[in-house]
């Protein structure tokens, strides 16, 4: 599993893409890094029609085990690599542990291909799968229904309906064993594949990208017992709070993926101050002047730097802190 695999962006240039369409019980790339396949024979075929780096889009199925606000709907798009492999070779060992021994999943796709990178449909806009792609999916019954077929060994998609896709807003998501991106700025998924960059297959280190665009100022805040999490007594936290000061399009998404990088614990970031509506700062120079004033308001109010934007502070600091990026931010508008 060693090496690297480069992936240019993708242009269409007003041509439908290639995209194959299967379903799955549910997208979670960050822990399923693969395409499976339980019959080799069809991993095989699939192979060899979808040819190198295929673009593969994936609905969730309406098996009881699949998230039911997903059921029936398109969850996401996987871009595959050239690496095969059995199941566990692209997932986490606990994980793979309880797959091989539940009696409804031990034996399915586990003749594997990885995943090299991922896009997640944003969240409240996944297309219901028979409104986008019905010519596909063919009728639900009888001569013509693909649906089995799509489910063992995927389908290429019809031209128009795969056309459609490119206009889905996507955020890339990290995949196992693949790219470590996590990709706060939602996007058309056209403009995610032209501007994809190299995918490195090694150890590449997790980070979080966003492009220039208008952006909201944020505060987040830390969940959870602060003194487990700092190793301090409880008397010297009293009254203080874990926050991050920054800027992003979407704070919500930059806040989600604050959580996606950490493991599963008694530990979560919220979106504790931003503002409401469009991103109200033109683009990142804006509004990284109001950043640098929450910064320089806290450590005039003797908050205790924790590294980065990250800040120890009772809740009256960092209130002050909001005040003071919002308004930096407006003469930095004003100046520009």
């Amino acid at each position: 599993m060693a090496g690297e695999n480069r992936l240019p962006g993708v242009a269409f240039d007003g041509a439908p893409p290639v995209i194959w369409l299967t379903s799955a019980w549910g997208f979670d790339p960050q822990y399923w890094g693969y395409l499976g396949f339980t019959k080799e024979s069809d991993r095989a075929w699939f192979l060899k029609e979808a040819g190198e780096n295929p673009l593969v889009a994936i609905y969730v199925s309406d098996n009881a085990k699949a998230p039911e606000p997903l059921r029936g709907r398109l969850a996401g798009i996987l871009r595959l690599g050239s690496q095969l492999g059995t199941n566990g070779d692209f997932m986490p060992k606990d994980l793979y542990q309880r797959v091989s021994s539940d009696p409804d999943t031990g034996n399915r796709w586990t003749h594997a291909v990885q995943a090299l990178q991922a896009w997640k449909v944003l969240p409240g806009h996944e297309p219901p799968i028979t409104e986008l792609a019905p010519l596909t999916l063919g009728p639900s019954t009888g001569k013509g229904n693909n649906r089995q077929t799509i489910g063992r060994r995927g389908r290429r998609m019809e031209p128009d309906e795969a056309r459609k896709l490119l206009d889905l807003p996507v955020v890339e998501v990290p995949v196992y064993g693949g790219r470590r991106t996590e990709d706060t700025e939602p996007a058309p998924l056209s403009a995610k594949l032209a501007t994809s960059r190299a995918v490195a297959r090694s150890t590449s280190p997790y980070t979080v990208d966003e492009d220039d665009s208008p952006k909201h100022l944020y505060i987040l805040r830390l969940n959870g017992h602060l003194p487990h999490f700092l190793g301090r007594a409880d008397a010297e936290l009293a009254g203080l709070m874990v926050a991050k000061v920054g800027y992003s399009k979407a704070p919500d998404l930059r806040c989600h993926a604050f959580n996606r990088a950490m493991p599963a614990c008694a530990f979560r970031w919220e979106v504790w101050k931003t503002e409401p509506g469009d991103p109200p700062h033109a683009d990142w120079s804006v509004a990284q002047a109001g950043e640098e004033a929450m910064k320089q308001r806290l450590e005039e109010l003797q908050a205790e730097p924790l590294g980065g934007e990250f800040y120890l502070a009772s809740e009256a600091s960092l209130l002050a802190a909001w005040r003071a990026g919002q308004a930096a931010a407006k003469t930095a508008a004003k100046e520009g």
